[in-house]
């Protein structure tokens, strides 16, 4: 009896350790989405709601998609690159202004947006017929007088100028949260956080089957059962997350997480910013909004995970299926678990960097999911 009950309650473990891997995963990458969908609050919150919209268009159509390309503000650089192609991302409610905006010298100048050979960028604007038809237009006048370096056919205005997949009102609706737009685009992100999460939890909950002497059906239910349970929680947590930040969650906790970061100091945030960046370094205050910013994803992540585990032990106490005692240690473990797993990808990635410069990115590299942004890219 007493080997049963102690085989019992190594599997329980062992499944919890599976669940907070799977956990952990998806925690990472929706904190990833987090950090980058914080610029929707700024006043073109729109453009870059359109950037981060059609690049998940795109990759979930089976296009090569460069993640975060637009980051690192590099001046007149491409906003996003599908299948090696560079694309300046132009959202505005006019065609004409949206390519008046691509010329020097507010539109009199030459065009701004060339790519690695020198040819004009993709300018994409949004796919409202108007907006687009007016938008080619003003770029066969720009070919006719000379601003496009290297073409003169203004019949090429129709190969420069593309639709984005999505309208304007769309752009603006989904930087905002409580509408349709915005819920397709964070169940959309959700999902492919989901998947994540559901693989990481399902290979571990295998492995500890196989280990623990299971057979490969048992350990294949176990691990099909643990990346269900582990892959939906991930999906709820992404897409109330994303729903909470553009509701004004995050910004509500500026000064709170900008405070902690100046209690950790600029060498501490320095560390653990750069653990995750793959350019160069930042240093400072910019390393020290980098990481509130980071602490802040972390902490409605967190929080929310906590939730929506706990929320089936709090229905099995209202139907008297556990204890107020079991609910009390449910709830302990779910804690800890979800608090080590947000402390250790975070500090091991920092640590990494601190021993050794470039493990930190090694960490990183592995605990992403193919194609998701970094976080400080």
């Amino acid at each position: 009896m007493t080997e049963d009950v102690t085989k019992i309650v190594r599997k329980k473990e062992t499944r919890r350790a599976a669940e907070a891997g799977g956990e952990s995963a998806g925690a990472y990458n929706t904190v990833n989405q987090m950090y980058v969908q914080e610029k929707f609050h700024a006043a073109q919150g729109h453009g870059f709601a359109a950037e981060q919209a059609n690049d998940l268009h795109d990759q979930v159509h089976g296009k090569q998609v460069h993640k975060g390309l637009g980051d690192d503000n590099a001046k007149d650089g491409p906003d996003r690159m599908v299948n090696g192609k560079w694309i300046q991302s132009k959202y505005y409610a006019d065609g004409k202004r949206a390519i008046d905006a691509c010329f020097r010298d507010g539109g009199k100048g030459t065009l701004r947006y060339v790519d690695q050979n020198n040819e004009p960028m993709r300018i994409e604007v949004p796919s409202d017929d108007m907006i687009y038809n007016k938008a080619v237009a003003r770029m066969q006048e720009k070919i006719l007088n000379g601003q496009v370096k290297g073409v003169s056919d203004p019949a090429k205005a129709s190969e420069i100028v593309q639709k984005g997949n999505y309208t304007y009102k769309q752009a603006r609706n989904i930087a905002k949260a409580g509408n349709i737009d915005s819920l397709k685009f964070d169940a959309t992100n959700g999902a492919i956080t989901a998947a994540s999460a559901f693989g990481v939890s399902a290979v571990i909950a295998f492995g500890t089957s196989i280990w623990q002497g299971d057979s490969p059906k048992v350990a294949a239910k176990n691990a099909a059962f643990c990346g269900l349970k582990v892959g939906g929680t991930s999906f709820v947590v992404a897409v109330l997350s994303g729903q909470l930040l553009k509701a004004g969650l995050n910004s509500a906790m500026v000064a709170s997480t900008e405070a902690i970061a100046a209690q950790l100091g600029p060498k501490t945030c320095a560390v653990i910013a750069n653990a995750f960046r793959s350019g160069a370094p930042i240093y400072g205050a910019a390393a020290m909004r980098s990481t509130a910013k980071l602490l802040r994803g972390n902490i409605v992540v967190a929080g929310l995970t906590v939730v929506v585990c706990s929320t089936f032990d709090v229905a099995d106490i209202v139907r008297g299926r556990i204890s107020a005692t079991q609910l009390a240690k449910n709830l302990s473990i779910t804690l800890t678990s979800v608090a080590g797993g947000s402390a250790g990808w975070v500090g091991g990635a920092a640590l990494g960097t601190l021993v050794a410069p470039g493990i930190g990115s090694m960490i990183d590299l592995l605990l992403r999911v193919k194609g998701q942004p970094e976080i400080f890219r």
